[in-house]
């Protein structure tokens, strides 16, 4: 599914994260699905660790966001909190927290 907007992708995957959760709890025979979400994180919050593995990230992302600027314009606002929803969305693709 594609989305208008970053602020919306996290905001589809938290409710098909809690929808499945609760079916889950309803039905213990349901096999949940392994939701991912995937969005460039905001160039301001990774320049911020200032290492030069780094570096080469933030200008890779800066040069893909050239050619989203919506993506690029959602990452202006509220940066830390799309860094930490990146980093939780690929944490729970990583290691669902749904039995499979």
């Amino acid at each position: 599914m594609a989305t208008a907007s970053i602020n919306d992708a996290i905001k589809y995957y938290e409710l098909f994260k809690t929808l499945q959760a609760k079916k889950q709890a309803e039905d213990e025979t349901f096999e949940p699905l392994h939701i991912a979400c995937i969005f460039s994180p905001p160039t301001q919050a990774l320049a911020s660790e200032n290492d030069s593995t780094n570096d080469k990230n933030v200008k890779d992302i800066k040069q893909l966001q050239d050619g989203l600027p919506q993506e690029k314009a959602d990452n202006q606002v509220e940066p830390e909190k799309k860094k930490a929803a990146l980093i939780a969305i690929i944490t729970d693709y990583i290691r669902p927290s749904f039995r499979c």
